[in-house]
């Protein structure tokens, strides 16, 4: 049996070409988006002299045929679309992070996909597609909770019209400014992850309040993180994604959503750290005669640990992808490449600033915004300690047989 662990030749050189565009037109703008706090005056036009249309990585991949809503993306073949997607999300990365932040699509669209009846799907998703809405968002995380999304308070309470949503969320991707939000409520806190079900709320519903568009944050700043309060938000009947007698399974099949994009959010990281690697390489070689040949042997072997522990990443992530492309259940895979590669990232980059001393910590070099930008890839879509919860679970009971 052969095991081809290479990409095909297109798709390495599709990505060479976005890798080099992301390197000399993305990377140019970081610090001015990092102090800014957004995105940098030139965005629009640098996003579209991109290589590749990113459409798809906006809407995240859906997982359906383009057709069915009218549009076509020359991006990905549909069997492929995961693979490709996670490796093009690397190559961004390489240069910069701030490119995230003009992605307008979120998982809400998989959410509604999950749990939405036809007609929500084609309302919604379908308009997505269409250009109709530019902007969603996913509203889960509250105050007193991240990871435990059982813990929802945000209540929702039936009225003879529809719904009456009070609660409130906080790091809502894109909350401020998306056109539409899935917000996730309960309808009975007696009952815990069972009363828990999602609605789709318009930004313009009297009721849906922008507390702060903008959280100021560690990294990712030019990235819209908005905290949203609902104060007695009355939305229509058909504003819940399904129906109202679903159980836990509905909740479970919205978060398990969370497993298409985790791969991508693992490649994204593995991109900053594989360009902080690259970064360091260009300082060695422009400081590298002053060193001692111990501490050059130590570097040496530093990069080379780097470079294998990312290349390992790199395989956990394309797996996970291949995986959702296939079809195939890839909860584990998912998990194992969120566990694993922003927590690599992350070590990769604090070691370059280490061995870079005052440089590293310097404004005039950009290892010190990639030290802060790379820490919340080990958060977003699930931390990384839930995810090594949820290998060790699978590990150990009904999952431990499957290869």
């Amino acid at each position: 049996m052969t095991v081809n662990f290479e990409l095909p030749a297109d798709v390495t050189k599709l990505c060479d070409e976005v890798r080099d565009w992301s390197l000399h037109q993305v990377r140019p703008l970081a610090r001015e988006s990092d102090r800014s706090k957004g995105l940098p005056a030139e965005a629009d036009a640098v996003m579209a002299s991109c290589p590749v249309d990113l459409s798809p990585l906006a809407i995240a991949t859906f997982g359906r045929t383009r057709a069915d809503w009218g549009t076509e993306f020359p991006l990905a073949d549909f069997t492929t679309q995961y693979v490709l997607g996670a490796a093009i999300s690397e190559a961004i990365g390489y240069g910069d992070s701030w490119p995230l932040a003009t992605l307008r699509g979120s998982i809400a669209e998989k959410a509604i996909l999950a749990l939405g009846t036809p007609e929500q799907q084609e309302r919604w998703v379908g308009g997505f597609m269409r250009g109709d809405f530019r902007s969603s968002a996913f509203a889960l995380t509250e105050p007193h909770f991240g990871s435990d999304a059982s813990q929802v308070a945000t209540t929702a309470t039936r009225t003879a019209t529809g719904w009456v949503i009070r609660g409130s969320k906080m790091y809502c991707s894109l909350g401020a400014s998306a056109d539409y939000t899935v917000v996730f409520a309960t309808i009975d806190k007696e009952v815990g992850r069972n009363g828990i079900r999602a609605f789709v709320v318009t930004k313009e519903t009297p009721g849906y309040v922008v507390t702060k568009a903008r959280e100021d944050k560690l990294g990712m700043r030019a990235f819209e993180t908005s905290a949203l309060a609902f104060d007695d938000m009355h939305v229509p009947e058909d504003a819940l994604l399904g129906s109202e007698d679903q159980d836990s399974r509905g909740f479970y099949a919205a978060l398990g959503t969370l497993n298409t994009s985790r791969p991508l959010t693992a490649a994204w990281a593995v991109g900053i750290a594989s360009g902080c690697v690259d970064y360091l390489k260009q300082w060695v070689a422009q400081h590298g005669r002053a060193f001692s040949i111990q501490r050059r042997q130590r570097i040496d072997e530093d990069v080379a640990g780097m470079t294998s522990a990312l290349a390992t990443a790199r395989l956990l992530y394309l797996r996970a992808a291949l995986l959702q492309d296939k079809g195939r259940d890839n909860r584990r895979e998912a998990s194992a490449a969120k566990a694993y590669a922003p927590q690599v990232a992350e070590a990769v980059c604090r070691r370059t600033a280490e061995i870079m001393g005052p440089d590293g910590t310097s404004e005039r070099h950009l290892v010190e915004k990639w030290c802060r930008d790379i820490r919340v890839f080990d958060i977003w879509e699930g931390s990384g300690q839930i995810q090594r919860l949820t290998i060790s679970r699978m590990l150990m009971g009904a999952g431990a047989g499957r290869a």
